[in-house]
């Protein structure tokens, strides 16, 4: 269980949450300032404002597209304050425009997240768990800065055959680390406390919006890898889930600013891109390791 200390730390270390409590404070003083010259409509509508763009940006996770439950519970929290203005005795008036600025608010605040995911400014700003070159925990750290540190941190790779072809992703062009690469089916970092196999289903799920329907394993496949990747020093334990199965991708819901398309592709041919730039340029113990394992699948 995450402690209070900790808890704190990671609301900190969300760049939103901070935004959040600044643009909220702020909107609270103009509205008190306001007050003593206009009245409640100040008070109403620059809170009614803040509050809009507050709640949007802590309702959007890092890395996720705005979804349908963060809109509802934004609009849900706006609907709240307008009837707290309701009960303090604000003029219909000021409670109106509260409302519609607040709706206001929200739509500029979920704007922001989704321009911000599309620039992959978030990207990297989760905590992972940082380890010593024994796979001993040694703390946590931003994903991007682990990067720049050069520190030990986990990785998933899920790989997927038919039997005869092998499923891989296109990177969006916005990925900071090997934009337009062909990679892996799915996978990436595990956050702060992750299981492995928790941390596989959920990025199948974000990443390619499929669900999960193989059988789950009795364990992974582990790589320790340090190898300097053009100028990407990579300081990973990586994790390899090897599957056999046939989604459908034509109901694929692919995660936008982080995949731009998913594809088979037949093992022959597999076996020669990766040995070209279309690939992400993992190093060869890496492509020796799933091309033994993707072969072991194979019909």
């Amino acid at each position: 269980m995450t402690s209070v200390p900790e808890y704190m730390k990671k609301l900190y270390k969300n760049k939103n949450v901070v935004r959040a409590a600044v643009i909220y404070a702020v909107s609270l003083l103009l509205g008190g300032l306001g007050f003593l010259v206009l009245g409640w409509y100040a008070l109403t509508c620059f809170p009614g404002l803040g509050s809009g763009i507050a709640l949007a940006l802590l309702n959007n996770g890092h890395k996720k597209p705005v979804t349908y439950r963060s809109v509802i519970s934004t609009i849900f929290m706006n609907v709240m304050i307008t009837l707290i203005m309701i009960l303090l005795g604000a003029e219909l008036l000021a409670i109106f425009l509260g409302l519609v600025l607040g709706f206001v608010g929200s739509s500029l605040g979920f704007a922001f997240c989704r321009w911000e995911n599309r620039k992959a400014v978030v990207v990297g700003e989760q905590l992972v768990d940082i380890y010593d070159a024994d796979m001993e925990k040694v703390g946590e750290m931003e994903e991007r800065e682990a990067h720049d540190k050069h520190q030990w941190h986990k990785n998933v790779h899920i790989w997927v055959t038919d039997g005869y072809r092998v499923l891989v992703q296109h990177r969006a062009a916005q990925k900071k680390l090997f934009p337009r690469k062909l990679d892996t089916s799915a996978g990436g970092h595990l956050d702060a406390g992750d299981a492995v196999l928790q941390c596989a289903k959920r990025k199948w799920k974000d990443e390619l919006g499929l669900p999960w329907e193989f059988e789950d394993p009795e364990e992974a496949h582990l790589m320790k890898q340090w190898e300097k990747l053009g100028e990407h020093p990579r300081y990973e334990f990586i994790y390899f889930y090897f599957f056999k199965g046939k989604p459908d991708i034509r109901k694929s819901k692919l995660l936008d600013g982080e995949v731009v398309g998913i594809k088979w592709i037949p093992f022959d041919k597999f076996r020669q891109l990766i040995k070209t730039d279309k690939f992400c340029p993992y190093g060869k113990e890496y492509w020796d390791l799933v091309v033994e394992h993707l072969g072991k699948l194979m019909d």
